[in-house]
């Protein structure tokens, strides 16, 4: 495993993403968009947040309905899986976004993931 430099800012490697977050029909002009408003991150930061299940204590205390909106192609090992790592919720709603990898706003289906949000609001206390 190679050492990340905890007190280093940088800009990662996102031609390494380009796949887990943006599906096929994202435009180029999107993604270089994207690429420039990249910001740095510390090291620190990212040593910390790239673990596996990073947030799992925190998951697990929050006693409110959730809703996980989740590409198609997407960063988590498995959409339905994620359900799990909320025990203390009344309601979990997992949506499957078609055609969507991570960046789900970019997607050209994003507004079924908009649409499928405010049809789920009414339906939780």
């Amino acid at each position: 495993m190679r050492a990340i430099d905890v007190t280093a800012y940088r800009f990662g490697d996102r031609g390494q993403l380009r796949q887990a977050f943006y599906w096929r029909d994202v435009p180029e002009e999107v993604i270089a968009f994207d690429t420039a408003s990249a910001v740095e991150v510390s090291g620190r930061l990212a040593a910390r947040t790239s673990g596996d299940n990073v947030a799992l204590d925190d998951a697990a205390k929050i006693d409110v309905p959730v809703f996980i909106g989740v590409g198609e192609r997407d960063t988590v090992l498995s959409a339905h899986e994620e359900a799990r790592y909320y025990p203390a919720s009344s309601d979990v709603t997992v949506y499957l976004l078609p055609r969507s990898a991570h960046c789900h706003n970019f997607a050209s289906t994003r507004a079924q993931l908009w649409d499928r949000v405010i049809r789920w609001i009414p339906t939780v206390d």
